[in-house]
Parts: structure tokens; C-alpha cells; sequence
């Protein structure tokens, strides 16, 4: 049999586009990134800002392993959080305002702010416990009130956070019977599995939720770990049966879940072979899941990981130890490009760890030889 010879780009891309068409019908949707706009000539969209000297390794500010970590993270008021070697911090650059949480001169780490810029704070006592605690934020600023959410034993940490929500909703996983368990606390209800009221036991991690209180994460079950979306009402809706959409072909390993307000999971995920347990040179692909209209779409990120995305799906990560910008239906590019040279001099950006919804990013960095916290603010 004799094949044609395809004599244009425009001509074989039809006949690649034919050809995955046939293999996974309507479920596979590749999303087609806007080539021209990747030209040379890159006009500055933001200007740097430094926030502090953390003092702390770089590997303690990564955003990727889980969401409540020592990362930077800003909320929609503008507001960023930040740990230091001697605890954590919460400021506002354009008003010039900070505070460090201090109980009783005890150093206390910031994890989380939500949008009405309550943090969630840990508090380690002289027995090497770890309290949980959520401090909201009032008219007059960081008061006396603490809620205790948990107190972990050192040795048994059996209970991780994950994620929380303005509504209060606090979500991540219990280790039981040597099974983890995604669970949501509240505190009217405190702990409760997820699942549990609607007669499922769920195992796996849970790792994101949003303000409408709907939570991704990892199922892990004997027979395969897959993303999946929780509603209260719909219940579990798992990647499971759309799997095959997914290439490459492999053992997949699924490893970014981010959730937006829309119920849109970007993720990421690497083929398992023989040879490369060493997470350095693994190639990441990623993927766009819409549960609610059961479409999933392989999304060309040139291998970037992800931390974070705001309400109109501008995706924050890394790639290769640069800081990684991802505009929707185009290509990623480095932070780097898009920052006044100015107000970049001195600086080589790590990692954007989170983005609000005016598009201001915050992110760590190594500038004049140290790891600092920074904040990109666009210009436009």
C-alpha cells in the first residue's frame, strides 16, 4: 500500500488531527496554544518586587508536593504570606504593611490566607507538637481570637492539611489502617471522611478546594490512583473512564492537581518506566479535565509543572528551575521575559508559586546570591 506524501505543515496537521480523532472519537480535545504570539519580541508585563530574605533552602518553598507548605502565596486581596527562618509573615506591598504572628515570643509558620485574609498558622510547643491553628483576620487586624483546628503528635503524624477554603471548609488526608483517607473538617463538624455520609470509603489524598467547596485529589485504590472531583451533591466523579484519552501510553503517574473556580482540573502526569525513579530528567505532560461536560484535553506545557491557577486559568509552576507563566491557549514562557529588566537585575526566578485574580504572582527566587520571596505586578 502506498501512502501520499504530505507536502505542507497545514496538510499533516489535518492528518494527525484525522488520526487522533479516529482513535478516541470525542473525548480527546487537543488545545491548539497560539504559536505567533511566542515571537522573539516580548513586551514587559510586569515589575518585580522584593518581599523578603526567607533565609530558608529553596527546597522548603516549593508549591509542588502539596499546597500548604512554606510557599509564598497571595489572595485576591493582594495580601502575601511568607516564612522566614525566624516564622512566618503576612504583608501588603502596596500599603506597605506587614505582621508577623507571635504568640507568646513562640515561633509560629504561616501556611495558608484565603481571600478574607484569615491564616493558617502552625504553632510548635516545647514537646515538638504541632498545633493548627486558623487566625482571622478583623477590622482591627490580627486580635487574641484563635481557632484550634488540630494538634498533631510528632510521633504519630498521622493527619496532614492540605487546603482550605474563605467558607471554612478545611480539607487533606488521615492515615488509617495504613490507607490514606481524605477527610474535610469544619469547625461545627470537626473531622469527617470524605464520602462517608454518602456511604463511600475513599482512599487517596485530597488536595484542592474552592470557594464553591468542590475538592480534587488522587484516589488510591488497589487497583489505580486517578484524579477525581468531589461535589457535595453529585458526589465522585473520577479520570478513571476517560483515561484512555490520556497519551502518552504507560503506566501513568499522576503528579500537579490544580482546581479552579469553575470545577477545571489541570494536572500532570509521567509514564513509569524501568529506569527512572530519579525524578531529575522526567518528562511531565498535562492534561485539562471538565468533569461537568466530560471532556479531557491534552494541553502542550513543553514539560512545565504547575502550582497554582486563578479564576480565568492563568497557570503558575516551574520548568527545569525557572519561574513558569502559562496565558490561556498559549505556549508557557519564563517569568523572566515578562519582567521590567530594571526591576529585574540581580534575580533568577525559581518558582511562581501563586497567582490571584488581578494576575499578581508571588513566587521565590535567588537574588544577589540568597533565596528571597517576590512579587510580580503587572504593569498592564
Amino acid at each position: 500500500m502506498k501512502y501520499p506524501i504530505i507536502k505542507s505543515v497545514s496538510t499533516l496537521l489535518v492528518v494527525i488531527q484525522m488520526a487522533v480523532t479516529g482513535l478516541y472519537g470525542e473525548i480527546l480535545h487537543r488545545e491548539q496554544p497560539n504559536y505567533a504570539e511566542h515571537l522573539p519580541h516580548i513586551v514587559s508585563k510586569y515589575r518585580l518586587i522584593e518581599i523578603a530574605d526567607t533565609q530558608l533552602d529553596a527546597s522548603m518553598l516549593t508549591n509542588l508536593p502539596s499546597k500548604l507548605t512554606h510557599a509564598p502565596i497571595i489572595n485576591q486581596q493582594g495580601q502575601v504570606i511568607g516564612n522566614t527562618l525566624s516564622g512566618g509573615f503576612a504583608v501588603i506591598p502596596s500599603k506597605k504593611w506587614e505582621y508577623t504572628p507571635r504568640i507568646n515570643g513562640i515561633m509560629i509558620h504561616v501556611h495558608g490566607i484565603n481571600a478574607k485574609g484569615d491564616l493558617l498558622v502552625t504553632l510548635n510547643r516545647g514537646n515538638d507538637s504541632q498545633e493548627w491553628m486558623l487566625w482571622p483576620l478583623t477590622q482591627k487586624g490580627y486580635g487574641a481570637v484563635r481557632n484550634h483546628i488540630q494538634t498533631i503528635d510528632p510521633f504519630q503524624p498521622n493527619v496532614s492539611f492540605t487546603g482550605y477554603n474563605d467558607n471554612g471548609i478545611f480539607i487533606g488526608y488521615k492515615k488509617i489502617d495504613g490507607r490514606n483517607r481524605p477527610y474535610v473538617w469544619t469547625m461545627e463538624k470537626g473531622f469527617h471522611l470524605l464520602g462517608a455520609e454518602k456511604g463511600l470509603q475513599i482512599t487517596g489524598i485530597a488536595k484542592e478546594i474552592n470557594q464553591k467547596g468542590s475538592i480534587a485529589g488522587i484516589t488510591d485504590d488497589a487497583t489505580d490512583k486517578v484524579p477525581f472531583l468531589w461535589h457535595d451533591q453529585a458526589g465522585l466523579e473520577t479520570l478513571r473512564k476517560y483515561r484512555n484519552a490520556l497519551v502518552p501510553k504507560g503506566w501513568v503517574e499522576f503528579s500537579d492537581i490544580i482546581l479552579t473556580e469553575d470545577d477545571t482540573i489541570y494536572g500532570t502526569f509521567w509514564i513509569r518506566h524501568q529506569n527512572d525513579e530519579n525524578e531529575k530528567g522526567r518528562q511531565y505532560y498535562a492534561f485539562r479535565w471538565e468533569p461537568n461536560h466530560a471532556k479531557v484535553q491534552m494541553v502542550d506545557l513543553r514539560g512545565m509543572r504547575l502550582a497554582a491557577a486563578n479564576s480565568r486559568h492563568l497557570l503558575v509552576g516551574s520548568y527545569e528551575g525557572k519561574a513558569m507563566v502559562r496565558e490561556p491557549d498559549k505556549l508557557p514562557i519564563a517569568l523572566s521575559e515578562l519582567i521590567d529588566p530594571q526591576t529585574l537585575e540581580g534575580w533568577v526566578l525559581l518558582e511562581a508559586t501563586s497567582v490571584n485574580d488581578q494576575g499578581q504572582i508571588v513566587g521565590y527566587g535567588m537574588h544577589n546570591g540568597k533565596v528571597h520571596v517576590f512579587l510580580a505586578d503587572p504593569t498592564s
